[in-house]
């Protein structure tokens, strides 16, 4: 993923969940904004560079970008985190599958 790609995935990813906040912990938007942020800092201090953290667009077999999706898997660890999986709106509930998906391997 590009580094223009993970802005646009940063913007879709992070304004929706600070709204989820708001309802969540019966907060202000301001107040969901500053934890998010937060959170995000914690858990991405080097943004899309952090170590073990993977950004991937998906795309679909006319290489169309279909969705994208954030994974933590640490070197050396025996599991993953899926912490969001997006299929696009305009590419949801079809028959054909996205072709690229990164493969995972069983520990």
């Amino acid at each position: 993923m590009s580094a223009a790609d993970y802005a646009a995935f940063a913007e879709q990813h992070f304004a929706p969940y600070a709204a989820g906040r708001v309802l969540a912990d019966h907060i202000s938007q301001t107040e969901a904004e500053a934890f998010v942020r937060k959170q995000t800092a914690a858990t991405l201090p080097q943004g899309q560079a952090t170590a073990g953290h993977r950004f991937y667009n998906i795309v679909d077999a006319a290489d169309t970008q279909v969705g994208s999706l954030w994974v933590r898997h640490a070197v050396g660890e025996r599991e993953a985190f899926v912490f969001d999986l997006v299929v696009d709106p305009p590419f949801r509930r079809r028959d054909t599958p996205p072709r690229r998906l990164p493969r995972f391997k069983r520990c």
